[in-house]
C-alpha cells in the first residue's frame, strides 16, 4: 500500500508513473494524492489533437482552485483551425475557454514556461494578467506591448514568431526594457524593432532570426551592424530563410563584423534543392553563403543546421540519405578556407562532424536531432503533452 511507503519515495515513483495513468494514480490512497497531483498539474500541455472540450473543463477547474492553478510550471495551448463543421462548437467552447483561461492565469503564480498559438486570441493576455514566475515565453503571434513591459524585466527567453511572416508589420513599437533576455527567437523585424529601442540592453547569448520576407543578404545588411553594436554578448545566432549572396546589395558599407559569435545556424524551409550537401552542387552553394557569412562572422567555431529539414532524425531511416553517414565529408573543408576556426559541423538530423589535426571533418558520432528554430514545447516535455 502507499500509505505505506515515506512520502519522498511516493513522490519519485509519481515521476515515473506514465500521464494516462496519473488520476488513477492519485485515486490510490492520500499519500498517493499528495504525491501525484503536484505531478498531474505541473505541465499542462495541449496538442493540435486535444479536444478543446478536455481544456475548458479543466480550465475551469483550475479557475476554481487557487492551489492546484499554483501547481502549474508550463502552459502550452496550440491548436490548428477548427474544421468547418465544428466552427459553431468551436466558438462556443472558445470563449469558454478564454474566460476560463484569463481567470486560471493570474493564479499560475509558479508558471514558468507559457506557450499560445495564434488560436489562441491574443486579449488573453491583458494588462490585468501578471505572472511573477514566467521566464519563457513562446508566441505565434505578436503580443499585446503593455503585457511585454510588464513581463520584459524577468524574461530570460522569448520567441515571437507570428505565423504570417509575409507581414513585415510589427505592434512592438513601444520601449521594451528586457534588461535579463539570454535568447531571442522572432523575426528581422521585430529583432530590429527591439534592438534600436536604447532602453533595450539585452543580456543576450543566443538568437534565431526569421527573415524569409527581409532582405538580410551578407555582408552588407545593416542589420549586422546594428547586431554587433547592441548584442556584443551573442554567440550564437540561428538564420532561417535568409537571403542569398546574390541579393547583397554592393553599394552598401560591409557591416561591422562580430567578432564574439561562436555558433552559427543556416537553416532553409523553402529550398530543397542544396539540401543534399554531399553532392558538388549541394556543396559548392553553401560554400558560397558560408564565404558571405565569413567578414561578418570570422570567428565561427560550430555551424549548425546545414541540411533541409525533410532529413528528420537519425532513428527516421525514410528520410536518411544512406550518404549522409559518410565517415569522412569532404565539404566543410571548404567552409574551413573562409572559417579557419571552424570545428565542428553539426546536421539538423544528428549527424555531428569534427575537424581532426589533419584538417578533415569525420564523422564524430550520431546524437539527438537539433531542435527545429520554431517555437514549440521543449523536447524534454513532449511525454506530458495531453492528447
Amino acid at each position: 500500500m502507499a500509505t505505506e511507503l515515506p512520502p519522498e519515495l511516493c513522490s519519485q515513483i509519481a515521476l515515473y508513473v506514465a500521464l494516462p495513468d496519473l488520476p488513477a494514480f492519485t485515486l490510490v490512497c492520500k499519500r498517493a494524492a499528495e504525491a501525484g497531483v503536484p505531478v498531474l498539474y505541473r505541465h499542462i500541455l495541449f496538442s493540435p489533437r486535444t479536444p478543446r472540450s478536455v481544456a475548458v473543463r479543466l480550465f475551469a477547474t483550475l479557475a476554481a482552485n487557487k492551489e492546484l492553478a499554483s501547481l502549474a510550471k508550463s502552459l502550452s495551448i496550440d491548436w490548428e483551425p477548427l474544421p468547418l463543421r465544428d466552427c459553431q462548437q468551436g466558438s462556443d467552447d472558445q470563449r469558454l475557454l478564454l474566460t476560463n483561461l484569463k481567470n486560471t492565469l493570474n493564479l499560475m503564480t509558479n508558471l514558468e514556461f507559457l506557450l499560445l498559438s495564434r488560436q489562441v486570441d491574443l486579449n488573453v493576455l491583458d494588462h490585468d494578467i501578471c505572472l511573477p514566475s514566467l521566464t519563457r515565453l513562446d508566441a505565434a503571434f505578436e503580443p499585446p506591448a503593455t503585457f511585454l513591459s510588464q513581463h520584459a524585466a524577468q524574461l530570460l527567453d522569448f520567441r515571437c514568431i507570428p505565423e504570417d511572416l509575409d507581414s513585415q508589420s510589427t505592434r512592438i513599437c513601444v520601449p521594451i526594457n528586457f534588461t535579463s533576455l539570454q535568447h531571442l527567437s522572432t523575426t528581422v523585424d521585430i529583432a530590429e524593432s527591439l534592438l534600436k529601442n536604447d532602453q533595450c540592453n539585452p543580456q543576450l547569448r543566443s538568437m534565431v532570426l526569421h527573415a524569409k520576407v527581409r532582405n538580410i543578404a551578407f555582408p552588407s545588411c545593416p542589420f549586422y551592424t546594428l547586431l554587433a553594436e547592441k548584442c556584443a554578448l551573442l554567440q550564437s545566432l540561428c538564420l532561417v530563410d535568409w537571403a542569398p549572396p546574390a541579393y547583397n546589395d554592393e553599394s552598401l558599407p560591409p557591416a561591422a563584423p562580430h567578432h564574439g559569435l561562436r555558433t552559427l545556424g543556416l537553416y532553409l524551409t523553402y529550398c530543397y534543392c542544396v539540401a543534399d550537401m554531399t553532392c558538388p552542387h549541394g556543396a559548392f552553394v553553401w560554400e558560397g553563403f558560408v564565404g558571405a557569412v565569413a567578414p561578418v562572422f570570422p570567428n565561427i567555431e560550430v555551424l549548425q543546421y546545414p541540411c533541409a529539414p525533410e532529413f528528420g532524425g537519425v532513428e527516421d531511416r525514410e528520410h536518411l540519405p544512406s550518404h549522409m553517414s559518410l565517415t569522412t565529408w569532404k565539404a566543410p573543408e571548404g567552409y574551413a578556407k573562409h572559417l579557419p576556426r571552424l570545428h565542428t559541423v553539426r546536421l539538423g538530423n544528428g549527424l555531428v562532424y569534427s575537424r581532426n589535426e589533419g584538417g578533415e571533418f569525420t564523422l564524430a558520432h550520431a546524437g539527438e536531432p537539433l531542435e527545429p528554430p520554431f517555437i514549440g514545447i521543449p523536447r524534454p516535455l513532449h511525454p506530458w503533452v495531453r492528447n
